[in-house]
């Protein structure tokens, strides 16, 4: 009997593809979703990392075909920072927030948006995966905060590295969550806690 996926679509960040790689349960993703994907730059990232980390930290992208490679348009992400522009606006100046569209820059491997002396800022991989994820109903896997308070910003589902083992338990995917848990944090990273 098959387990009931979670959703069609996870997108992961790239701490929780470490935790999980770590704790030897990376390849179950498939349990859980029926497409597992990382963003272009996540993905690079990735690669980079078991380069100069190893194959013990990062995994290898190229012996987990199950998780798909998907780029986003930079268009898309100038207009993703301005709707969370104003998200962040009203929510912290309320009536005050500007009416004013918020000017968007690209630097440093970061997007900045502003009007006057608010400034917002997010790096691109983590615009990146919550586009993703938005733009295909999916999922994000992610452990920073920054990321979770953004994708909650665009009404995109999250869910931490513990929680995607606690479901993995639930499916009957592995049987002991605080075993990988264990294996994961003895290797100096422990996942976000909600």
């Amino acid at each position: 009997m098959c387990a009931q996926k979670i959703a069609d679509v996870a997108v992961l960040d790239s701490s929780p593809i470490q935790a999980l790689h770590r704790g030897a349960v990376l390849s179950h993703l498939g349990t859980l979703f029926e497409r597992p994907m990382l963003c272009r730059s996540v993905a690079d990232e990735t690669t980079w990392s078991h380069r100069k980390c190893g194959p013990k930290l990062v995994p290898d992208l190229k012996a987990h075909p199950e998780l798909a490679v998907c780029a986003v348009s930079n268009d898309v992400l100038r207009a993703t920072m301005v709707t969370l522009f104003r998200v962040y606006d009203h929510r912290n100046f309320g009536r005050r927030a500007s009416k004013n569209p918020p000017e968007v820059v690209e630097y440093q491997g970061k997007f900045y948006a502003w009007v006057g002396k608010k400034i917002l800022t997010h790096s691109i991989p983590d615009l990146e995966v919550v586009v993703l994820a938005k733009q295909l109903s999916g999922v994000v896997i992610a452990d920073d905060g920054r990321l979770i308070r953004a994708a909650a910003d665009l009404q995109v589902a999250t869910m931490t590295t513990r929680e995607v083992i606690a479901s993995l338990v639930s499916a009957g995917a592995i049987a002991d969550a605080s075993a990988v848990l264990a294996k994961i944090e003895a290797t100096g990273y422990v996942p976000t806690s909600r």
